[in-house]
């Protein structure tokens, strides 16, 4: 395993397993199908995280695709030095990894990769959530 994967991994196991065991039905419309249709705030929470408590900062990465019926489709992920980071990948296949080295199922999205911020920064009604979230993280790592 690469530096950067045993690095993160404890940080992303975490904040998946807050999520899945977080009660959402304040958290938004995106949040109702979890881990479905909220991959964009999943990704930034993500990023958010990752830099709050190991100082990296991952890249965000939107995809667009067609589906098997022709119609448009988006994900949103993290990338970190060549790592994957992908919590709502469970809403395509069944599983219970969340990050990825040379899998193929990125390369099928045309991608558009975002330029990271010095320091991710939520929008200002995320900020509170996002912190809070990040709290809680690190507090279960320790």
């Amino acid at each position: 395993m690469p530096a950067t994967e045993d690095q993160i991994r404890p940080i992303i196991l975490t904040l998946r397993s807050i999520l899945d065991e977080s009660d959402k039905s304040g958290w938004g419309v995106e949040w109702k199908t979890f881990p479905r249709g909220c991959c964009g705030t999943v990704a930034e929470l993500t990023q958010y995280c990752v830099y709050r408590i190991a100082g990296m900062v991952p890249t965000i990465v939107r995809g667009t695709k067609l589906d098997a019926s022709g119609l448009p489709v988006s994900h949103a992920w993290v990338e970190i030095d060549g790592v994957v980071v992908d919590l709502t990948r469970d809403q395509y296949h069944s599983q219970t990894n969340y990050i990825f080295l040379n899998d193929p199922f990125y390369g099928t999205w045309t991608q558009r990769r975002e330029i990271s911020p010095q320091h991710p920064a939520p929008g200002e009604l995320q900020a509170a959530y996002f912190d809070h979230v990040a709290g809680v993280v690190r507090a279960r790592l320790t």
